[in-house]
């Protein structure tokens, strides 16, 4: 809360002889549990709220206040409306005389709600005005310690970004690592350099560099260097829908802890180096259906991930498109330290899908090789039976391709073809029930192979395979779900498992068992086993300790871990406890993070003991921290790297300025001698609050609340002062002695100007104005007063003006 408020509200409400008969109109903060969340004007007298303005309320509350209620509330006769005509709405605006703010309660049916539909009123968000350069590099510096090997090993990892001419300008990326081993070894290697330019109007992007091609089901990603334009959609309009296909490969800039959700339940949780990964490279169990991946990265920036053994098929709404189109040569930049590997070889790949009607998405997929190439449909059917969809494609091969298909007895050429079909349907699903899920799949391959340039005969597959999964809800907390999967193999014997699971949820507990059956064609095997297993989670009492302990049968797999995930501000420290027993090797973790002003930290304690009572254990520290160059200003920062903005502190604030505060916490420190920074969402409105509770007496901070609307990479400078950072009170009158009262005028010095307004006594309160003299004028009936205010400087920034007297002279 800026104190320039204060004070002017005290003044002019203590010193008016005649309260009754003036009113004004103030801004005032409006919270939500402790956090601002907007400003509000209102019309006080000085001791209570006399009315609001509809237009004021409805443009103040949008995004928190349903768009319905709020067009209920501006179409009232009147253009006023009461603090008591609000809480009739749900809205309840209680306001605190002595912190000078409101705080804000919401019924449920007065909250605004995010749209999930398919966004035909979608508007391109008003861009807020940015720095012409943003220059960011994140340094995470990492020590690994092996207490057993007594080895310490040292890692720097830095990702780089910088945008030029905002939103519509020029995107640049990159990462490397520099890795210092034990035996005095240096290793340097990188990760993809890309450049591109958004058009969110569109929308679309444009990138050029090193990048992977699309994936679908029975299409691969490619690693290119190149150029590719694609719709965007997800990253250039995040609150329109997306229902592009999901990724197959994914990409981490930097070390981060990667948690695995198989079906909606914690499966492991593992730490990956910087690197491209597919799923198969992670440890996890064949026949999972939806598989999610909680991407923690050590600089502090989250990911989500969604993954599925079944194509997504979801249809775009009719008139929306969606494409990924890249040509290039194929590259490798992760073997060979800095350099790069670049084959002699172009290809070109895409997909494209258009939502025909809202039933009916047609679709096409293709890779051009010269040695071969991709041609295949992508089409989705949806009604009220469900959602069906159908992808053919072939493989069109080179004769050098068929000679080694040929000579592996593959019959190849116009029978490399492939088809898969997919349906799902939820039924007779409610808010509080279930209902019967299915989700049914076929896979028919002959000959095929998703890179079929390969003149290998292994990458080339023929099988059948069925997979079906109903889940049944029998009550509230009872559910049964059958799954189960049939393949066909070309080379080796049939291979077939199903399952069938009864769950039980009560709270905070779930239970399930079951049976299983597989098949191993290679061993010639096949078993049945029981399943069983247990899982509490749940928050401890009123703490924000998250607790959860796990049991399942398979393995005697048994899990317990301990929790708080709270550090957002700074000061604030968390951390977990864990401790894992699977087939007679056990694993214990400890870890804290803490996050600083300019940077976060964390260490992690990890001890191991397999069945044959060798024992290891490990010590990693981090350090993470983001440098940032925005038009010549700097900022060091904890925040990871991304749109954000700089709050610049002018040389005249001696204290220093809180972001983003929240009861006695806050995001960031930022002072005159180095500023700082706080992350924003990319394309969408962020707000960002600003106070300075130890600011000098009458210094004006400005509005301390700001609207920023960013692009993808782009800094937007947030000045907090300036020279016109002065408070002046005083009295105006005129020559008879009588105060000049109840009138607007203005006072101006050059092309700087500030309006005001006197009370009954003819006080007044000037605000953001700079030392010097400033002209002063009043008009009113035809009359106008004029004179001159002599600003001094004083070391708290609040002017005493006394008694100012102003001439009456002739209106022209």
């Amino acid at each position: 809360m800026n104190n320039i408020k204060r004070i002017c509200w005290v003044y002019l409400a203590t010193l008016s002889f005649s309260v009754q008969a003036a009113t004004w109109w103030i801004e005032l903060p409006v919270q939500i549990e402790g956090k601002v969340v907007t400003q509000l004007e209102i019309e006080t007298d000085g001791m209570t709220v006399e009315k609001l303005d509809v237009e004021r309320v409805t443009n103040a509350f949008k995004g928190l206040v349903s768009s319905e209620l709020l067009q209920k509330i501006s179409n009232q006769e009147h253009g006023d409306i009461t603090i008591e005509e609000l809480n009739s709405y749900g809205i309840h605006l209680n306001f605190s005389p002595q912190n000078l703010q409101f705080d804000l309660t919401l019924d449920s049916g007065a909250m605004a709600m995010s749209s999930l539909d398919f966004g035909y009123d979608y508007q391109v968000p008003d861009y807020s005005s940015s720095a012409n350069v943003t220059f960011q590099n994140a340094f995470n510096f990492i020590n690994r310690y092996d207490f057993e090997e007594k080895l310490s090993e040292n890692t720097i990892e830095i990702t780089g970004a910088l945008n030029l001419f905002g939103v519509y300008g020029a995107n640049l990326i990159w990462n490397g690592n520099i890795d210092f081993s034990g035996e005095g070894e240096i290793t340097e290697s990188r990760g993809p350099v890309l450049l591109y330019f958004d058009q969110p109007q569109i929308p679309m992007r444009i990138s050029m560099g090193e990048m992977d091609t699309s994936s679908t089901n029975n299409l691969s990603s490619i690693t290119i260097t190149g150029l590719s334009i694609s719709r965007s959609q997800n990253t250039l309009r995040p609150l329109e829908t997306t229902t592009t296909a999901p990724n197959q490969v994914f990409e981490l800039t930097e070390s981060a802890d990667v948690s695995i959700l198989i079906n909606g339940r914690l499966f492991n949780t593992i730490k990956l180096r910087p690197g491209r990964y597919s799923l198969d490279d992670l440890p996890i169990s064949s026949g999972a259906n939806d598989i999610s991946l909680v991407i923690n990265y050590l600089s502090g920036k989250q990911e989500i991930k969604e993954f599925s053994n079944f194509y997504s098929a979801a249809p775009l709404a009719k008139g929306f498109d969606d494409f990924n189109l890249s040509t290039g040569i194929v590259s490798d930049y992760s073997s060979d330290g800095l350099k790069a590997t670049y084959q002699e070889t172009w290809i070109a790949s895409g997909l494209y899908r258009y939502g025909l009607t809202d039933g009916i998405t047609l679709g096409a997929i293709s890779t051009y090789h010269p040695d071969a190439q991709i041609v295949g449909l992508d089409l989705v059917f949806t009604s009220s039976l469900g959602t069906l969809s159908l992808r053919p494609s072939i493989n069109l091969l080179s004769e050098s391709i068929n000679d080694n298909l040929a000579l592996k007895g593959f019959a190849g050429g116009d029978e490399s073809l492939a088809l898969s079909v997919d349906y799902s349907q939820t039924f007779f699903a409610t808010t509080t029930f279930t209902g019967t899920d299915i989700r049914l799949n076929a896979n028919f391959l002959q000959n095929y192979s998703a890179q079929p340039w390969f003149l290998n005969s292994d990458q080339f597959d023929t099988s059948n395979t069925y997979i079906v999964s109903i889940g049944q809800g029998i009550t509230e907390q009872l559910s049964l779900d059958l799954s189960g999967q049939y393949q066909e193999l070309y080379f080796y014997n049939d291979t077939y498992n199903g399952k069938a699971l009864l769950s039980f949820q009560w709270d905070s507990l779930t239970a399930k068992t079951g049976i299983e059956y597989y098949s191993d064609s290679e061993n010639f095997t096949a078993e049945t086993r029981y399943i069983f297993n247990v899982t509490w989670s749940g928050m401890i009492s009123d703490s924000s300790i998250y607790g959860s302990l796990s049991y399942d049968q398979r393995g005697n797999y048994t899990r317990a871990e301990l929790s708080s995930d709270s550090a957002k501000y700074v000061g604030d420290l968390d951390g977990s406890v864990s401790y894992t027993y699977v087939d007679n090797n056990s694993s214990a973790s400890v870890e804290s993070n803490y996050i600083a002003n300019r940077f976060r930290g964390r260490m992690n304690y990890n001890y191991k003991l397999n069945q044959d009572k060798e024992s290891s254990s490990s010590l990693t520290s981090n350090i993470s921290t983001t440098f940032a160059f925005v038009d010549g200003r700097v900022s060091l920062s904890p925040q990871p790297i991304g749109a954000l903005a700089m709050v610049d502190v002018h040389d005249s604030l001696t204290a220093d300025v809180l972001i983003n505060p929240s009861r006695d916490e806050y995001e960031g420190v930022a002072s005159r001698y180095l500023s700082t920074h706080t992350a924003l969402s990319s394309h969408i409105t962020s707000r960002v609050i600003i106070e300075s509770p130890d600011a000098q007496v009458g210094y004006n901070l400005g509005s301390g609340s700001y609207n920023v609307t960013p692009g993808s990479l782009t800094g937007h400078i947030l000045e907090v002062g300036s020279d016109f950072s002065n408070t002046v009170i005083g009295q105006f009158i005129d020559q008879d002695s009588k105060p000049i009262a109840l009138k607007v005028g203005k006072a101006y010095q050059g092309d700087h100007s500030v309006s005001f307004f006197t009370n009954s006594n003819g006080r007044f309160a000037l605000e953001g104005v700079s030392t010097g003299i400033y002209n002063v004028e009043v008009s009113f009936d035809g009359q106008v007063f004029k004179g001159k205010l002599d600003i001094q400087p004083e070391s708290n920034l609040l002017y005493r003006a006394g008694t100012v007297i102003l001439q009456r002279t002739q209106a022209p």
